[in-house]
This record gives C-alpha cells, structure tokens and sequence, in this order.
C-alpha cells in the first residue's frame, strides 16, 4: 500500500504515532519509488543526478508494484502464476496463484453477498471470505513447507509492535470489503434486471391467476368473489354461492 496516494502519508502518520519514525520515512521512500507517474519523475531526477543505479532501482521497485497488482486480478493472475512456474521461479509463481485465488473468492463472496442482502451484505462476506483464505492459505503452506509465512490479516503475528504490518493488514481487510461490494456488484447488475423481471413476472403471474379463479363466482347478493362475500352475506347466501360453485365446475 506504499504507492498510493494519501493510503501511504496516512500510514506514515501511524507509524510516526506509535513511535516508528524509521517505519515512516521507510513508507514515504517507498511512495517516492513506487507511485506511477511519482516514480519515472524520481528516476529521471535520480538518473539527471547522475545515480543510475538509484534510478535504475526506482524503476524495478515500479514494476514490481506492477508485477503485484496483476498478482492480484482473478484469471490474470494465476495465468502469470503458471507462467512463473514455466520459467522456474515457484516463489513468483506461489505468490501470483495464492493473491489470484483469494481475490476470486472475495470476488465471488461479493456476488453472493450482493444478491442476497445487497452492498452491505457484499462488504460483510468480502471480509469475512478474504481472512478465511488468509488463514487457508497460510496453515497450507505451513503444512505442506513447514514454514509459518502468513498471508494477510495474519502477518502483524509476525511483529505484533509494527504499526506497518498492521496498517497493511487493516487495508487489506477494507479492500477485501470494497472489493466484494464493488466488483460482485458489477458481475450482478448485468443480470439483475432480468432477475427483477423475473420474479415480476412470477408474482404478477400469480396475482392474475388467483384473481382469475376468484371471480370466476360471484356473490348474487354483494356481487364481491365468492371467496370475499363470506364476510358481507349471510348464511343462506353463502350456501348458495357454494352450490353456484360446484355447478359450474
């Protein structure tokens, strides 16, 4: 969350408040590297300085920021990710499928969530589907290596006093929530009206029919439905439009 804009001067603010002033000036070199656009102007004044090395790590810092945001998009991601493995490189290829496989779940999360009890209900199952493949994730990898690297909500375990790792963690979760609103969202509203007209339909349907097969006999007294005169006639009248009922069918 380094590169973006106003993401990052809050978290150096975070940082500088729980005393990490070396975590806070860490964020904003960060930002300097890795925001677009901010970072070809550093390496240009880096490169203009002289200090093509420092210009020349701008612009990999860059990429790699590239390199992370299409880990991170469903299909995309695990294309890169195979194509990682292909070249040899398992942990490129690790990273890519399990950040393409968690942003797909929330993804998915976002479109239930959202025809069931709309935005809120897409926020909630976002969040609550990210820490799940967060905690999936990691206990796998875990079993599998033997090595604790956790994923996410659980990396502040790593240094519980890091202000960053917390901050990241948190932002995590509220992507996770925006991402299940925003994008289930959008994969529901292409076929929402149809649905809405469906169920229409189905309930106009249903509504035509009854008043249908309710009117087919009237009361000869009040001339009401004969399944609504019971609350105006009287008895004899009631028994009447029962007989009419049955002779007609």
């Amino acid at each position: 969350m380094d590169w973006l804009p106003v993401v990052s001067q809050l978290k150096s603010l975070v940082q500088a408040t729980f005393g990490d002033a070396r975590g806070a000036k860490q964020t904003q070199e960060n930002f300097l590297r890795q925001c677009p656009v901010l970072s070809q102007a550093t390496s240009a004044v880096q490169a203009g300085l002289g200090d093509t090395d420092a210009a020349r790590d701008t612009q990999l810092q860059f990429l790699q920021v590239i390199s992370s945001f299409t880990d991170n998009l469903p299909v995309v991601g695990h294309a890169k990710g195979s194509l990682h493995y292909a070249c040899g490189d398992k942990e490129g290829g690790d990273r890519a499928m399990k950040r393409a496989s968690h942003m797909t779940a929330v993804m998915g999360a976002g479109v239930g969530g959202f025809i069931v009890g709309g935005p809120i209900a897409a926020v909630g199952l976002g969040v609550a589907t990210g820490a799940a493949m967060d905690g999936i994730t990691t206990g796998v990898e875990y079993a599998i290596t033997g090595k604790y690297e956790p994923e996410g909500i659980l990396r502040p375990s790593l240094d519980p006093k890091n202000a960053g790792l917390w901050f990241d963690a948190v932002g995590g979760v509220a992507a996770d929530g925006v991402a299940g609103a925003v994008l289930g969202g959008k994969l529901v509203s292409p076929v929402a009206p149809q649905l809405s007209f469906a169920s229409n339909s189905g309930v106009a349907s249903a509504v035509s029919t009854k008043a249908s097969a309710s009117s087919e006999t009237t009361c000869p007294r009040c001339g009401s439905p004969a399944d609504e005169c019971l609350l105006f006639c009287t008895r004899e009248v009631q028994l009447s439009v029962k007989d009419s009922m049955f002779t007609n069918r």
